[in-house]
């Protein structure tokens, strides 16, 4: 299995050998200002309880973290949307563990505020056979403490990239979730918390296998 992080390394380089340098800087302030602006700090974390969900799956179907859990351990990856090449890289990344994941006794949820329309035509293309979850208005990562404002500036540049969120994720309002990958126990307890200003930081799925052979 390569390394995620590697992978990530040579998409950044070319998706930012293909920005102006005006583009570059916006996205590093971005960044920057939401590390520095403490939001995160208050997010809940390893030792806590993961809180309860139901949301709906890509064909619209109700999905419970009680049905996962009640069957073994947990891994909960929140991402910014199918729009996001860093995201799809991280997808595809944890697709290719899953027997590995499932064999542990535990199973994969990927979760974003994108539509569950937008969610079908993702995991088509991807061919993902975890489900994928729509956190409608990014409730469920707010109450993580994980949901943030896009400023005006990175608002602008989305849509000049075509990236409309309002289309997408069927709101009005620009936020989204910072990547996040949770491992939760069986008691619904917080054991593992990858948690990122950066959203082109992900948590490396070798290491996911390595927390799940100790539960």
């Amino acid at each position: 299995m390569g390394s995620l992080k590697a992978e990530i390394a040579v998409m950044r380089l070319d998706i930012e050998e293909s920005q102006s340098e005006e583009v570059r800087k916006l996205l590093q302030r971005s960044s920057q200002r939401l590390a520095e602006s403490g939001l995160l700090d208050s997010a809940i974390g390893v030792g806590e309880q993961f809180p309860h969900f139901s949301l709906p799956n890509a064909g619209g179907d109700a999905i419970s973290s009680e049905d996962f859990l009640s069957r073994g351990p947990l891994v909960v990856c929140f991402y910014r949307g199918g729009w996001d090449p860093y995201c799809n890289l991280e997808l595809r990344a944890y697709q290719a563990i899953l027997d590995e994941i499932r064999e542990l006794g535990a199973d994969f949820v990927a979760i974003s505020p994108q539509l569950p329309d937008e969610s079908v035509n993702m995991a088509a293309k991807a061919n993902l056979s975890f489900e994928v979850l729509t956190d409608m208005g990014n409730s469920l990562a707010e109450h993580l403490g994980l949901s943030h404002e896009l400023a005006p500036a990175v608002v602008d540049l989305y849509r000049s990239m075509g990236y409309d969120l309002e289309r997408i994720n069927g709101v009005t309002r620009w936020a989204l979730p910072v990547p996040a990958t949770y491992v939760v126990d069986t008691k619904g307890v917080i054991v593992e918390a990858f948690i990122q200003a950066d959203y082109t930081l992900r948590l490396e799925p070798a290491r996911v296998l390595e927390i799940l052979k100790t539960l």
